[in-house]
């Protein structure tokens, strides 16, 4: 495949990607792939040799095949997340039978990205480049901190399902079902974080700031690029989630005017279309993550938990 984004760099060693699968035409493919990509490939057929290559490589991201022999990708996903000294390692999922029961375990275990077979290679690129990214600044603190840990895990949260509350429109709430419970989004956390979330789709935008209230974000609005800079000022928050595509100023456009403004800023794109020249041009203006609708929320949060955190001790 040409043109893959090149992650080594010159004069430092190249990434390393444990790839778990008892089906040998997809290790064989995921390793072309990730080749040219730069990375250095660990291959694993079956979960006793992906747990051994794991304990020996301690690679840098793991992709895990769901449907392997025991144990599978999900509880191999569950004993790297549970680890405290492995827990910020990125484990993408991938299966070829993949159920909703299966996909909200994989994220309740913490997995950071899930993928159906066939894999969409240019998705995938784009997701491994922004999650090595993370990685490797997740390393640097780790250093800086003398190899201990980052500070406080952040619980593996619930699986979450939104769904309309009866009164239902923009602003009219949304109510949050998780495996512990309901909660409206008048319901207090107090995670005492600032967000900004641009997205023209007035029902997406209603869900991510109903989520976000819930959970006990300050969240501020816009529904367009120009209005998200309006809005924006350095320092101000903690995260931004920009969509791609707006009207008028685009998210691009506006993650570019806000990387001038602020490089520090952690921020992530969000979109519907499945574009590989964007994905890597978000990636390349300074964009943190670039993520698919439809996304698993609490999945989402978990991210900007982690890069919000880098940022903080950066």
């Amino acid at each position: 495949m040409g043109g893959a984004p090149q992650l080594s760099v010159h004069g430092s060693p190249a990434p390393s990607v444990l790839v778990a699968d008892d089906d040998e035409s997809v290790l064989t493919l995921l390793g072309d792939v990730l080749t040219q990509m730069g990375l250095r490939v660990v291959k694993a057929r079956g979960g006793i040799e992906a747990m051994a290559m794991f304990r020996k490589e301690r690679p840098d991201l793991v992709i895990l095949d769901i449907d392997m022999s025991p144990p599978d990708g999900v509880e191999i996903c569950r004993r790297i997340k549970s680890d405290p000294v492995t827990a910020l390692t990125p484990v993408v999922m991938v299966t070829g039978v993949g159920t909703s029961k299966e996909k909200l375990k994989s994220f309740e275990y913490g997995a950071d990205a899930y993928f159906e077979k066939p894999v969409n290679l240019w998705e995938l690129q784009a997701r491994l480049k922004g999650l090595l990214r993370t990685k490797k600044l997740t390393d640097h603190l780790r250093e800086r901190k003398g190899g201990g840990d980052l500070g406080p895990r952040v619980p593996v949260p619930s699986p979450v399902l939104l769904t309309p509350s009866p009164a239902g429109g923009r602003g009219g709430g949304v109510r949050v079902s998780t495996a512990r419970g309901e909660s409206s989004a008048a319901s207090s956390g107090e995670s005492g974080l600032k967000i900004l979330i641009a997205e023209d789709e007035a029902a997406t935008l209603d869900l991510l700031r109903s989520f976000f209230q819930t959970k006990g974000y300050e969240v501020a609005l816009a529904e367009d690029g120009k209005e998200a800079l309006a809005r924006f000022k350095p320092g101000t928050f903690a995260a931004v989630l920009l969509d791609v595509n707006m009207p008028g100023l685009s998210g691009l456009q506006a993650l570019e005017e806000i990387r001038r403004q602020d490089a520090h800023v952690p921020v992530v794109m969000l979109t519907a279309v499945r574009d590989r020249t964007v994905a890597h041009k978000a990636i390349d203006l300074g964009a943190n993550d670039y993520i698919l609708k439809p996304f698993n929320l609490e999945a989402l949060e978990k991210n900007l938990i982690v890069k919000i955190l880098m940022n903080e001790f950066a």
